[in-house]
């Protein structure tokens, strides 16, 4: 980023938050580190990686910013809280709802970013660390999901199961394709959750593990425009809300497989 043009004061405010960056990103290098091993194949993946498609940071005030090289804006729906977590040495984007309708969480449009769009269709990863705080009501919920007849992202359903999903077109029939974990939520516990999409396959890692497999042929469909947006701690149906703690929120144009 070239900051000639600034003014001292947006200088050292743009130097200040890149700094942020990076010490959010020295943080889970240590947390990665320490879940998966320095030696091991995940760990030198993610060394290897960079979240160049979406990486979300919670600032205090409630905000939050997208750190990649797309840097969405990020729309606040309801009045979300932010709180720092010691476990992770950085904030957590706290989301609420009323059973399973959203109340507070997050947006991302993404329906003009042909360039993003165009990278989910060749294959991609998806990463986040979550906790759900309360009680699961009945009813799907998701803590970052973009899915309405079309899209890709992460389901609990109703038994406390996690699965990763994408929408694909085989031959005219259209569907969700799935990765189920085998993994029940429990609350106040946090999880590290991976899903790839790659060669027509689905994969849902659990805490460095490969914990799912499955099939994804055809070509992959999005949403509506209308629909085209992300959610934080809800779905773009405005749909399958929860009371989350969010640690991150992360899309990769590499599939780590």
């Amino acid at each position: 980023v070239n900051t000639s043009s600034l003014s001292p004061t947006a200088t050292s405010l743009f130097a200040d938050f890149v700094a942020s960056g990076k010490r959010l990103t020295d943080r889970m290098d240590g947390i990665l580190k320490k879940l998966f091993g320095e030696g091991s194949e995940r760990y030198v993946m993610w060394k290897k990686s960079a979240a160049d498609l979406f990486d979300v940071i919670f600032n205090e005030d409630g905000t939050a910013t997208d750190i990649s090289a797309s840097q969405f804006p990020i729309e606040i729906v309801g009045d979300p809280k932010v709180e720092f977590n010691e476990e992770f040495g950085q904030n957590v984007f706290l989301s609420e709802a009323n059973g399973t309708t959203p109340v507070s969480y997050l947006r991302v449009h993404y329906a003009d970013n042909q360039a993003f769009k165009d990278a989910l269709v060749d294959g991609f990863t998806m990463e986040t660390t979550f906790a759900v705080t309360s009680q699961k009501q009945p009813g799907d919920i998701t803590p970052f999901r973009a899915t309405e007849s079309g899209g890709f992202g992460f389901d609990i359903v109703p038994s406390g199961q996690v699965k990763f999903e994408v929408h694909t077109d085989i031959d005219g029939s259209k569907g969700y394709r799935y990765a189920t974990s085998g993994v029940y939520i429990k609350t106040q516990t946090f999880y590290h959750f991976v899903g790839v999409y790659k060669d027509g396959k689905v994969h849902c890692y659990v805490n460095g593990i490969n914990a799912a497999t499955g099939d994804a042929a055809g070509e992959f469909n999005f949403p509506a425009v209308e629909s085209q947006w992300i959610g934080i701690g809800a779905d773009c149906g405005d749909t399958n809300g929860a009371n989350f703690a969010i640690v991150n929120a992360r899309l990769y144009n590499e599939p780590m497989t």
